[in-house]
């Protein structure tokens, strides 16, 4: 069985890329988003989004409660029938990386379903 775990989008918004990383452990996603990726000014990253449920259900770049994902993103959390978290360069609600009590609920996943999307300009 072949799976695409990871796809990268970019060109169209903003001249940034996306690195969508999916059906991560547990494990993986937790360290992918705890991980110190920089900020905007060090090495481009706008911010970093968790979820345990596959990104393709939502349109890529658009976390829809969170606004339009660029530089100077607040980032925040969602819960509803599961948590997700964005965490954006300097965000003024969640700033990158993602705290570990909050990696911790948006990577709560069954085996190999957890997603993680770094944002670079």
């Amino acid at each position: 069985e072949t799976r695409e775990s990871l796809v990268v989008y970019g060109g169209d918004r903003c001249d940034s890329f996306e690195l969508w990383i999916s059906e991560l452990t547990k494990e993986e996603c937790l360290k992918l988003s705890t991980y110190d990726w920089g900020n905007v000014d060090s090495s481009g990253l706008i911010a970093i989004g968790v979820s345990p449920v596959r990104f393709y259900q939502a349109v890529p770049g658009d976390f829809s409660y969170y606004g339009n994902v660029a530089r100077g993103c607040s980032g925040g959390t969602y819960v509803g029938d599961y948590s997700e978290a964005l965490a954006c360069s300097g965000g003024s609600a969640l700033s990158v990386p993602v705290p570990i009590n909050i990696a911790a609920a948006a990577c709560n996943c069954p085996e190999n379903t957890c997603n993680v999307v770094l944002i670079y300009e």
